[in-house]
């Protein structure tokens, strides 16, 4: 899995000098066992970080495994949840631009009731790494302003 996604990822086409870099050395848990993994850092309450050496065997049940990434600079860990935000240009539903997306390999999972012109994809296979070696052939699509992955990293709280 890790071998075949991006080692480097733009936060985003309009931001590009903002970038994720591979962490090689840790693998995201999604949607494993009820309660929390051990050793592992719980991102949210489906999306657990731990080290590749300790993560073990394939994940149980319908649980998969994906690659976790470090926000450049600074290095703090985030994780693709396998979701991108495309926006097209003000006034473009991003309805009518489905057969096109499809042709890139994505699917649209919601269109956003504030904002028709943008909406939330994902790969046809539903699968992270897909979702993200196929992110400039996305952006290349007419007509898309902005193609952003989805990350989650884990939250800081203020004392």
């Amino acid at each position: 899995m890790l071998a075949r996604v991006p080692r480097k990822l733009a936060a985003s086409t309009q931001q590009p000098d903002l970038k994720y870099e591979i962490a090689d050395d840790l693998i995201a848990t999604h949607g494993g066992p009820e309660g929390p993994v051990p050793h592992a850092l719980q991102l949210t309450e489906a999306i657990a970080v731990q080290p590749v050496a300790e993560a073990g065997e394939a994940p149980a049940g319908r649980a998969t495994i994906g690659p976790v990434y470090r926000r450049m600079p600074g290095g703090s860990l985030v994780v693709p949840t396998g979701r991108v935000l495309v926006r097209f240009a003000e006034g473009q539903a991003a309805e009518r631009h489905r057969e096109e997306l499809a042709d890139a390999g994505y699917d649209i999972e919601e269109v956003l009731s504030y904002a028709p012109h943008a909406a939330w994809l994902r790969a046809c296979s539903g699968d992270v790494g897909d979702t993200l070696t196929h992110l400039d052939r996305l952006a290349a699509n007419s007509g898309i302003e902005n193609v952003e992955p989805e990350m989650v990293g884990e939250i800081s709280r203020r004392d």
